[in-house]
């Protein structure tokens, strides 16, 4: 941190290692890769072809058990077991799970968008449970996320249809 002399702030200057960056790429680091298709671009164009490049060339095994990963955390951390979890934990077990059957039906990088990754994936079934799970969601009070035994024996069973 730097002083800045006005009102005695200070400001915080980051990096950007351009090589470190491309070996993150050439691994299929999934953060890396999700940066690089985010639609987000603060300056310049988005279209490069290193995006073109990573899309064809990832590692589909890599990919997959990154995803499976965040999806089996999630589950055992905040959903298994527990008497009360939150649908934002749900939702990120949804997205682990859906984006690692995605890399391993598909052989492609997953979308960003939950939204698209699910309506590519093309399961009706699983479309409507999502939308269950958003209604319900959605359809309560802020910052009163709770869900309790029933509801979250009826989501595991989700889970578990999902899973084959």
């Amino acid at each position: 941190m730097v002083p800045c002399e006005v009102h005695g702030s200070t400001f915080d200057l980051s990096g950007f290692d351009i090589f470190k960056y491309l070996h993150l790429i050439k691994s299929s680091n999934p953060t890396a890769i999700e940066w690089l298709n985010s639609h987000i671009c603060y300056y310049g164009n988005n279209d490069l072809p290193l995006k073109k490049y990573v899309n064809e060339n990832f590692s589909q095994l890599r990919l997959f058990f990154h995803y499976w990963g965040v999806f089996s955390k999630m589950r055992n951390r905040y959903v298994l077991g527990k008497e009360q979890t939150t649908y934002k934990k749900y939702l990120y077990c949804f997205r682990g799970l859906l984006n690692a059957k995605f890399v391993y039906h598909f052989n492609e990088v997953p979308p960003l968008s939950f939204k698209n990754t699910v309506d590519k994936m093309n399961d009706k079934n699983m479309q409507i449970n999502l939308q269950n799970v958003c209604q319900a969601a959605f359809g309560i009070q802020p910052f009163v996320y709770a869900v309790n035994r029933n509801d979250s024996v009826t989501l595991q069973k989700t889970y578990m249809e999902l899973l084959q």
